[in-house]
């Protein structure tokens, strides 16, 4: 794994190669034009997600970035809530970058014909890639910046309508792009067709009732509150639509997590931790690691092991998580699942330029096992490797 700019991880998977070399193929049999339009390819595609990544850091967020047989994914993991218009332009963003290095790359001065021909190759891949990302189509750019604008003057009905119209033209340019005899492309947009339509299928069947309309507006009055720096009233906005709905739908839970991020963030773990354990065998990835955090906050660490533990099980455990049940387990006197998870937190964290366990292992938190045999062995270890 890489680190680009000392805070965004970035990963490829062998298939990224594979999509490389095909490309390549297509292009040329050449060893060495093959060998260009990988590194074409890879320049284009990091590029263009740094567009993504480095706006989404910009408004406060944790990105990584994978590279897999499907191009590029910039997944954002932790941070700052973004509102719908953050959203559009930290999408925007990715063709944009695109556009920007086809522009940078045209005006580079030429120094032979093979290197005028290389910078055009450049120019002319990025800005067909770029706009080809902005065709109207999931999982393409332009696809979600559908998706945001529908939703947000529609609601669950506009996005449900995107899916459902993205299917309709990626069938239409699979076919165009069939007819133009680019087996690559159809196929892409033909899967692409698949996959809307099965988005449209399921969102379908989660519609909302009246009265979880009801609570999706409160939900969207208190997010707005709460952008609007008045954070009592987005919380007192939240507890009551949570008392009146009693659990009852499943907007509830949106309205619960909501709630409870939003306690945590004014320093009220404990009235957090009270209402999500109420609803804890309910709760979605995103609530069970709030669950986690404010058990934690609120020295339930027994509890906030717990959280931590199904996070792992569930597939989504990071460095946070598990540095979190490591102390939770150090609270809870267990010096040999401190260790544990501490061996985890270096596995996890051993790729990310920030990461320094010299540091984790001087915590206070980890200060009642601190004596114990296990833990002074793994220390010793830790800090002479």
């Amino acid at each position: 794994m890489i680190t680009l700019f000392k805070k965004i991880p970035l990963s490829i998977q062998p298939s990224f190669w594979i999509l490389s070399f095909f490309i390549g193929f297509l292009n040329s049999t050449a060893p060495l034009q093959i060998f260009f339009w990988i590194g074409v390819v890879l320049l284009s595609v990091v590029v263009h997600e740094l567009g993504h990544a480095l706006t989404a850091i910009y408004w406060g967020q944790r990105v990584r970035i994978e590279l897999t047989a499907f191009g590029g994914v910039t997944i954002r993991e932790k941070g700052a809530e973004l509102t719908p218009l953050k959203e559009f332009f930290c999408i925007a963003m990715g063709p944009l970058a695109g556009f920007l290095l086809a522009a940078v790359v045209y005006i580079i001065p030429a120094s032979s014909q093979a290197v005028a021909s290389a910078l055009y190759t450049i120019v002319v891949a990025n800005i067909i890639w770029s706009m080809l990302n902005l065709l109207p189509v999931h999982p393409l750019d332009g696809g979600k910046l559908m998706a945001i604008v529908f939703e947000n003057f529609f609601g669950h009905a506009g996005l449900r309508f995107s899916y459902f119209l993205s299917a309709l033209l990626a069938i239409v340019f699979g076919l165009t792009f069939m007819i133009l005899h680019s087996v690559l492309m159809s196929s892409f947009f033909l899967l692409f067709a698949f996959e809307s339509f099965r988005a449209w299928k399921q969102a379908k069947f989660k519609g909302r009732t009246d009265v979880e309309n009801q609570i999706t507006e409160e939900i969207d009055k208190a997010i707005g509150e709460w952008l609007s720096e008045k954070p009592d009233a987005a919380i007192q906005r939240l507890e009551k639509l949570c008392d009146e709905s009693q659990g009852q739908s499943d907007a509830y839970i949106e309205a619960l997590e909501k709630l409870a991020h939003y306690l945590i963030m004014t320093k009220q773990p404990k009235k957090a931790f009270q209402r999500l354990m109420g609803a804890k065998n309910r709760l979605s990835i995103q609530g069970l690691a709030l669950l986690q955090l404010a058990a934690f906050e609120a020295e339930a660490y027994q509890e906030a092991l717990k959280a931590g533990e199904k996070l792992y099980i569930e597939g989504v455990g990071g460095s946070d998580c598990a540095l979190l049940n490591a102390f939770s387990a150090a609270h809870l006197q267990k010096a040999d699942v401190t260790v544990n998870w501490l061996k985890s937190v270096q596995k996890e964290g051993e790729n990310e330029a920030s990461f320094d366990m010299a540091t984790i292992l001087k915590s206070e938190e980890l200060n009642p096992v601190r004596s114990s045999q296990t833990f002074k062995d793994f220390a010793g270890q830790s800090l002479s490797a």
